[in-house]
């Protein structure tokens, strides 16, 4: 692994989420274009930006190249008969195989690999390594794909990929080397392998000489070769490119998994912290997108998948693909090896607060300590009893700080939805109290937290406590709690400050709701069950009341240190609480 310094490089557009095909997916979204203009579009994007409309044109000419234009090209070659006649004539070079003069094949005779050597198209001529009238180049581009093809299908378990019934002149997988300036590569679907369900084979284009690109010549060509051959693997596996649903639900993890698979085969490039950047200045968007940008960083959920069961949990994954959508294929490879979906995006939200400063090497991602850290949804002072409140969607989780200000110590609070309906969103609130009272948790003296929820099932809540000052790091979980709970449970809403001090605290309060005006008994109770005081009042109001044990009032308190239980009723209702007392 070697370091990479990414940040200098990274185009602005990129990092504030307003790339060209963000723009473009966004005007379909919202009716200014047509499909057809968006297919067209994103297209041009890739293919020639000088041609888009100023709308999306200075953003595409100023983004680095994207990873890979395989998903764009599919999507446009299943929707060609939707072109006009003009845009088919556009694009129809970049959805044929190129004819070109020159083709060799590799030393393990798997692949035949195609170029020229004349236009814009070309190779360097240079031939010294070793020279034999074959272009250095080539000769590369040839033993990383031999390469390649050992690593993921011998070494790894994958099954090859499909043959393509001698389309490109022979039985081999056929490499073509072109002229990108937006796309590091491509793969193309080519046609459905005869006697198999959802099974297609095609070929690979990739750039001459990966100039400009963030990274750079043959290192950008390696981790290409690498990801775009799974890509033709994935074809074998299960490809659908007439269903919308597949298009929908499945195309980002095609992407997760050929980013993944560059770091495992060539690990000292690490091209994919070009994609970090965003992937963690955005990291709430649901688990499942697909935008031209967030799936790339989205490899790192395999990382932790390999990281924790070795690289054959992807194997299974795409064994389960064959038959089942991507995240239940994820789900029934995990459950293999004792676990689920739902608990690997938990902890996936936790892997991925500790990088950057915060990096644990041993415990979490490798190269952790390399990769930038999440942006906090928002930044709390804690000071006094106060709610934060957000809206999130199917599979996403976010990240919010809450500082207290009585001791300085950062806590980080990572709410995960797990939620698994398409589109749809859901709210919770997580309230900050300085007093223990129902079903709060203590997080330390004086700060105390619940997290109600309107879908009680699909929501968790993680808390990093001294997240940003020891550097000793406790990551626990909080189970979350439903509003209508609290409607009907009992009385007691806060008890503090416990635990009571009573050398050096005046006195503690008791906070209560009653739903109508009622008469009032509180009783505290030793740990011997043995009443230590009771109170009566004959009436109180609907709504918030309080109780105060005061020195000034009632003398010091008569217990020595230990748990009081504390009991308040109210006609025919009762509840509960615990105080912790310390002299």
């Amino acid at each position: 692994m070697k370091r990479v310094l990414f940040l200098l490089i990274i185009a602005p557009q990129i990092l504030l989420g307003q790339s060209a095909l963000n723009m473009i997916q966004s005007d379909l979204e919202s009716g200014q274009i047509s499909h057809e203009e968006y297919l067209v579009n994103r297209a041009l994007a890739i293919y020639e930006p000088a041609k888009l409309a100023e709308t999306y044109r200075d953003a595409a000419l100023s983004e680095k190249p994207l990873k890979s234009g395989t998903m764009i090209a599919a999507d446009l070659k299943r929707h060609w008969d939707r072109l006009s006649t003009a845009d088919q004539n556009l694009l129809a070079d970049y959805l044929t195989r190129p004819a070109f003069p020159y083709s060799v094949i590799s030393p393990s005779g798997q692949f035949k690999i195609h170029y020229t050597l004349s236009g814009n198209e070309a190779v360097s001529a240079t031939d010294v390594d070793p020279e034999n009238g074959i272009p250095d180049y080539v000769d590369r581009v040839a033993e990383s794909f031999d390469y390649v093809h050992d690593f993921e299908t011998e070494v790894l378990g994958f099954a090859p990929p499909p043959t393509d019934l001698g389309n490109g002149g022979g039985d081999e997988f056929d490499v073509y080397i072109r002229d990108f300036t937006r796309i590091y590569g491509q793969t193309f679907y080519e046609g459905k392998v005869p006697g198999r369900e959802n099974a297609y084979y095609g070929y690979t284009e990739i750039d001459n000489d990966y100039f400009g690109f963030s990274t750079s010549g043959l290192d950008g060509m390696r981790v290409t070769s690498a990801h775009e051959y799974f890509h033709a693997i994935h074809f074998g596996y299960k490809f659908k490119p007439n269903d919308n649903a597949f298009w929908e639900d499945e195309v980002f993890y095609y992407e997760i998994s050929s980013t993944w698979m560059e770091e495992i085969v060539y690990d000292d490039v690490n091209d994919y912290y070009f994609y970090l950047y965003s992937f963690f200045r955005n990291i709430d968007l649901p688990f499942d997108t697909y935008d031209g940008s967030y799936e790339y960083g989205n490899c790192l959920f395999n990382h932790m998948l390999s990281r924790k069961y070795g690289n054959e949990i992807i194997v299974r994954v795409w064994e389960h693909m064959r038959s089942m959508p991507a995240i239940e294929a994820i789900d029934a490879a995990l459950s293999e090896v004792g676990s689920n979906f739902d608990d690997a995006l938990l902890e996936y939200a936790a892997w991925n607060y500790f990088t950057g400063s915060r990096s644990d090497t041993l415990q979490y991602y490798r190269e952790s300590n390399e990769y930038p850290e999440v942006t906090y949804k928002r930044i709390v002072d804690f000071t006094e009893d106060s709610s934060i409140m957000g809206t999130m969607n199917q599979f996403s989780y976010a990240y919010y700080q809450v500082i207290n200000s009585e001791t300085g110590n950062g806590v980080a609070f990572i709410p995960v939805n797990r939620e698994n309906n398409e589109g749809s969103t859901s709210s919770f609130t997580l309230e900050l109290n300085r007093f223990t009272g129902q079903l709060f948790t203590e997080i330390e003296e004086g700060f105390n937290v619940r997290m109600t929820v309107d879908q009680l099932t699909r929501w968790d809540l993680l808390y990093v406590n001294d997240a940003e000052n020891t550097g000793e790091y406790t990551v626990q979980k909080i189970n979350p709690v439903d509003p209508s709970v609290l409607k009907m449970k009992d009385l007691i809403v806060g008890l503090g400050p416990n635990p009571f001090k009573p050398d050096s605290h005046d006195g503690f309060s008791l906070f209560y709701q009653l739903k109508e005006k009622s008469p009032v008994t509180i009783t505290i109770l030793d740990e011997n069950g043995i009443e230590v005081r009771d109170f009566t009042f004959p009436v109180k109001n609907t709504g918030l009341n309080s109780f105060t044990w005061e020195r000034s009032e009632y003398g010091q308190f008569p217990g020595g240190s230990g748990i009081y239980l504390i009991v308040i009723k109210a006609d025919d209702k009762f509840d509960t609480a615990k105080l912790a007392v310390i002299r």
